[in-house]
């Protein structure tokens, strides 16, 4: 049996957590597909209480922050200090793993200027140095300028999520320590610079997201094109891409992404298996 470990989802979202079935259907046929860890990426402060109660009834880790879509102004501060607050509680006793989903997004700028978006990117990056946890990180038309800004305060490792960049913004981020996440986008044949990037960059940079139920394959797409949706379960079928785009097994994948996955968030190694909801 493979161990693939999903390095990026949403699981606490409705559509996992409307039912306890629902929950325990998903999670049951990921880990029958191989899925042996994960993490769940809360965005806000309400997704992260909902994350940690997700995470603790299946064992998962889980990782807190405040996503750029998610920033409201009027009430950043109040969720800043919760989260540092529910971290400073919680990172003892709980299976948190992370900061994240964390980032800078360019494409919503006449929304959210990118002058705020900068200041709680920066907050961000602060509490996974005060904290040292590693980070999953949300680059969307910014990728320079979330780069200097890790630079300028400095991480604990971590992977960047959904990684769709160029080469040699790829090579930035691995020099700041980060791993490259892929996932739905590698299914499609016309993401030719990402299917190029996934088959030539070294083995040891390369983790397997499912961003569930953001994100979904070619698959998912054809058989719902106007409400697709990924599964945790999916995880398998991008290890098989990456296998078939790399010319090697999908063992190989499973065994060196997943050794990756535990190389960028440390504490997922030490929390064994993820269970089935009970």
């Amino acid at each position: 049996m493979i161990r693939l470990v999903d390095t990026h989802n949403h699981l606490f979202v409705d559509e996992f957590t409307k039912s306890r079935q629902a929950l325990a259907s998903a999670v049951e046929l990921a880990v029958d597909a191989g899925v042996f860890q994960m993490l769940i990426c809360a965005g806000d402060w309400r997704s992260v209480l909902r994350t940690h109660t997700v995470a603790a009834l299946i064992n998962a880790g889980y990782a807190a922050g405040i996503h750029p879509l998610s920033f409201n102004p009027k009430t950043y501060c109040t969720e800043h200090n919760l989260i540092r607050d529910f971290i400073d509680q919680h990172l003892a006793t709980s299976t948190l793993s992370a900061i994240g989903e964390i980032g800078l997004d360019g494409t919503i700028t006449d929304k959210i200027p990118m002058e705020f978006q900068e200041k709680v990117f920066s907050d961000q990056l602060k509490l996974a140095r005060d904290f040292q946890l590693p980070v999953s990180v949300h680059v969307r038309g910014a990728a320079d300028l979330v780069a200097k800004h890790i630079r300028r305060i400095g991480i604990a490792g971590g992977a960047v999520h959904a990684f769709n960049g160029s080469l040699e913004q790829a090579k930035i981020f691995i020099n700041l320590g980060l791993k490259l996440g892929y996932g739905g986008a590698c299914t499609y044949s016309g993401s030719c610079r990402i299917r190029k990037l996934l088959s030539e960059l070294p083995k040891d940079v390369l983790v397997l997201e499912t961003d569930c139920p953001d994100m979904p394959s070619s698959i998912r797409r054809a058989e719902n094109p106007e409400d697709a949706h990924s599964m945790p379960r999916d995880l398998r079928m991008y290890a098989e891409v990456a296998a078939e785009l790399r010319d090697v097994s999908v063992e190989e994948i499973a065994e060196q992404t997943t050794k990756n996955a535990f190389g960028a968030f440390p504490k997922l190694q030490t929390l064994g298996a993820v269970k089935k909801v009970p």
